[in-house]
């Protein structure tokens, strides 16, 4: 089994999703200044979370992922919100956004997603191709982004946030259902990408972009990276 078959069959994360987006959403909605006039794209969206925290508070929000069973629920969630619309990403072209067509965008979040891709050129290529799509002064946001040398900081920090933030048994679960079920041996078979500072650095070093390593956690990771980019 490899990523985009795992997300189109397990539903091991969607509950504990709520939990993690639901901290993302009140968070970045203050670095990334989201507002009434705030047009996001969220690459990746899974059932949906983000969608539903911040519609009330933006303009429009599009959501879009590879995964079916994702886009179903996220359109019947919201079949009646004409601030929201969801499109489907093609398995096979994932990096191509010219569904959008007209489309521009205030904010373009890949939230948790981009480790499972299947390398940092298509990566970069994603970033890139979505960047077509922002507006003049539009802002890219790479968030809860896996650090090799972090793995067990970043176990430990995200109980430490359960804890604080009363979910611990819920985060217990999730990880013991990670540790016996088909995630594992997913990530045993198919690699997590990994993205420390400087390789991040060097992959966007031609593009003339400006990287923003954010230093205030914004996932329930607080050891994991967020990156904002701006791009000429």
């Amino acid at each position: 089994m490899n990523w985009p078959e795992f997300w189109e069959q397990s539903r091991i994360f969607d509950t504990f999703m709520s939990t993690s987006t639901k901290v993302f959403a009140n968070r970045a909605s203050i670095v990334l200044q989201i507002d009434a006039n705030s047009i996001v794209l969220d690459i990746g969206c899974g059932p949906g979370y983000l969608e539903e925290y911040w519609l009330p508070r933006v303009k429009k929000i599009v959501a879009a992922d590879t995964s079916r069973r994702y886009v179903q629920i996220c359109r019947q969630k919201f079949n009646t919100d004409e601030q929201v619309k969801v499109f489907a990403l093609a398995k096979d072209r994932f990096t191509d956004f010219t569904f959008l067509g007209e489309e521009r965008f205030t904010h373009i979040i890949f939230l948790s997603v981009l480790q499972y891709y299947p390398d940092l050129d298509h990566v970069k290529q994603s970033v890139l191709q979505a960047s077509r799509y922002l507006l003049p002064g539009g802002k890219i946001l790479l968030a809860d982004l896996p650090d090799k040398s972090t793995l067990f900081a970043d176990m430990g920090s995200f109980l430490l946030t359960a804890w604080r933030g009363r979910f611990l048994i819920r985060a217990l679960g999730l990880l013991w259902r990670c540790r016996f079920s088909s995630y594992h041996q997913t990530r045993q078979n198919t690699r997590v990408l990994d993205f420390d500072r400087q390789t991040m650095d060097d992959l966007f070093a031609d593009t003339g972009a400006c990287l923003t390593w954010l230093e205030e956690p914004l996932t329930t990771n607080p050891a994991r990276q967020n990156l904002l980019i701006q791009l000429p």
